[in-house]
């Protein structure tokens, strides 16, 4: 697919804001334990400032819900929902929890420094790297122990002066600000994570209904992106993620199919990226039952009579069936795993390196001449056909898109693979500015993928590797 035919979905993904703040109206026991005693209505102390009441209710309706609705205005879709909202107000429960761990983004209040906010949070920084937002109101103090954390502080006075905007909307505007950064830029907020860099907390992950596609351009080592090469043709090059599943993929010209050393598909229900692409490959009867197993006896032909390879090796092969359904032109298999006996397989060491040899072998494939229909003795086309006797030769697939292989095993950080493997790929765009390469895909399966794609993406982003795609504004401006 090419450039122009592309939108970029990254506004359209619908997000969750999930609030974590006291209810109501609260004492501020802060200046209340500077001097104020007793039980029962507070009684003034004289030389003590009267402690005030706050009411969070109001700061919710006035402050933070109408900076969410701000950062909604500017095309970002999100959904705010407070823990109070949840049910059973001022309980912690199995669904407040799952809003904790689970939401794009938390605000958490710690005005007051209430028991249940500071347990939420605790949660919440647990199973969350990135995008939580403290918050205090002015004048109240941060506990010793996050004194170090980064705490937006706001006002909730609505007066005005002449000319200016009232503390409460300056506090407004900042906060949608701060939201909207927070997606962009990612950073490691998490005092657990911070202190304990390995530790990582295995969540449960819903698999993505809808499939949505993002990218950002991909930037030279002079950080620019300049607008034609040599040949007069567009040398804009880019990285990003499609989330859902892969069967739901359309349009993308070549696969990669992780595979083991000794290249042995996975079994048909085996639920993995190799089983998919050896059923839905492979040719199949009314009822469903595989009559020739495509894809598996191409890439065993393409092995020939070598039982191991070395890790990192690619073998291309026709799509098979997937040429039909899902307009793939070509399948890259790559050794990503090694096994051991009663060990069973795990990733190999250098994975980074399996982006870039797929990457280069597309490009070789590229370069090679269409084959003539007399001397291919079959019929030829831009897209293969479905025949595992085709030979791989002048596909030009300029869309390529790789599982994240490596997240789901134990030894490296999850997010550290992720970023590997998109740094990898930026690095073979960067210098290989001819290729006809020109958009690299990850696959965001479930929430968990597509948070690791998007910490990755920012991290290239701050490091100037990558910029937000112009790809969307020249196709709104061809259209219009």
């Amino acid at each position: 697919m090419g450039p122009d035919a592309e939108w970029d979905d990254h506004d359209l993904i619908e997000r969750t804001c999930f609030v974590v703040m006291p209810f109501g109206e609260k004492i501020d026991l802060e200046k209340l334990l500077k001097g104020m005693t007793g039980v029962g209505p507070v009684q003034a102390v004289p030389g003590v400032a009267q402690p005030s009441i706050i009411d969070f209710d109001r700061i919710f309706r006035t402050l933070i819900k109408p900076a969410i609705d701000q950062v909604r205005n500017e095309g970002l879709r999100i959904d705010c929902v407070r823990s109070d909202e949840v049910g059973h107000s001022g309980f912690i429960h199995r669904e407040m929890l799952e809003y904790v761990a689970n939401a794009d983004i938390a605000i958490v209040d710690i005005t007051t420094q209430n028991a249940n906010v500071f347990y939420e949070l605790g949660v919440r920084h647990c199973f969350r790297r990135f995008t939580t937002i403290l918050i205090r109101r002015a004048g109240t103090q941060i506990p010793f122990n996050i004194a170090g954390m980064r705490v937006f502080e706001y006002s909730d006075d609505p007066q005005t002066t002449e000319g200016e905007d009232s503390p409460l909307e300056s506090s407004k505007k900042r906060l949608a600000a701060i939201i909207t950064a927070s997606f962009d830029q990612k950073d490691n907020d998490s005092l657990v994570h911070n202190l304990l860099p390995n530790t990582s907390v295995v969540r449960e992950s819903w698999p993505i209904m809808e499939q949505f596609t993002v990218w950002y351009d991909v930037l030279d080592r002079e950080k620019t992106i300049p607008d034609k090469g040599p040949n007069g043709k567009e040398l804009v090059k880019s990285v990003g993620y499609i989330t859902g599943d892969v069967l739901h993929v359309r349009d993308v010209d070549a696969w990669v199919n992780p595979e083991n050393t000794k290249f042995q598909m996975a079994r048909y229900h085996d639920g993995s990226v190799s089983s998919n692409i050896r059923y839905f490959g492979a040719r199949r009867n009314h009822g469903g039952h595989v009559v020739e197993d495509t894809i598996a006896e191409a890439l065993e032909r393409s092995k020939g009579e070598i039982a191991e390879v070395e890790p990192g090796t690619v073998i291309a092969t026709c799509s098979g069936a997937l040429h039909e359904t899902n307009n793939v032109m070509l399948l890259l298999h790559v050794a990503a795993l090694q096994g051991e006996p009663g060990k069973g397989y795990q990733p190999i060491r250098d994975y980074p390196n399996c982006v870039r040899r797929v990457l280069a072998e597309v490009d070789r494939l590229n370069a090679l001449p269409a084959i003539k229909p007399e001397k291919a003795g079959v019929f030829s086309r831009k897209k293969p056909d479905p025949s595992p006797w085709t030979a791989l030769q002048g596909l030009q697939c300029t869309t390529v898109l790789f599982p994240l292989f490596g997240t789901r095993s134990s030894g490296q950080h999850p997010q550290t693979v992720t970023e590997n493997l998109y740094r990898a790929a930026v690095i073979y765009l960067q210098q290989n500015k001819n290729s006809h390469i020109n958009t690299v895909y990850f696959l965001a399966y479930t929430l968990q993928d597509r948070e690791l794609c998007e910490r990755a993406l920012a991290m290239l982003l701050r490091e100037r590797k990558v910029q937000k795609s112009r790809r969307s504004e020249q196709t709104q401006a061809a259209s219009s």
